[in-house]
């Protein structure tokens, strides 16, 4: 009896491992069909820095944000497969975006919107940044 407990042990642990994962999947609206490719990057800290963003965009009343997980060879694809693979109705609604640290910033909160510590860049696809 004492060689079935390790194993037991085992398999506890690893059905708890899997209805983890599960759960995650579900809150997160990730796609079955994309859980494979995802999985190995679920790591407690993705899902942390996953939830912290959650949280800043809920913090921010910003109600009209859509979380979408893509197969990792998403950037790859041209831009109308990433049109269906995003559900947009054109290329003009997609964006890139581009984090900017203002590593000169002394301001210790972000109520001076000329000296913020960080700049989001949004632009479409289809724009030229001049």
């Amino acid at each position: 009896s004492t060689m079935a407990e390790p194993t037991t042990a085992s398999a506890s642990l690893a059905d708890l491992s899997n209805r983890i994962v599960e759960l995650e999947t579900k809150s997160w609206n990730i796609p079955p069909k994309l859980l494979p490719d995802l999985q190995p990057t679920l790591t407690p800290t993705a899902l942390s820095q996953m939830s912290r963003a959650r949280s800043a965009v809920i913090g921010a009343n910003c109600t009209s944000a859509v979380w979408k997980f893509v197969p990792s060879d998403y950037y790859t694809y041209g831009l109308e497969k990433r049109c269906q693979t995003l559900g947009a109705t054109n290329v003009f609604q997609l964006t890139k975006s581009v984090l900017f640290e203002n590593v000169k910033c002394d301001a210790t909160d972000c109520s001076d919107r000329t000296n913020s510590r960080y700049y989001l860049v949004v632009v479409q696809y289809e724009a030229e940044i001049n």
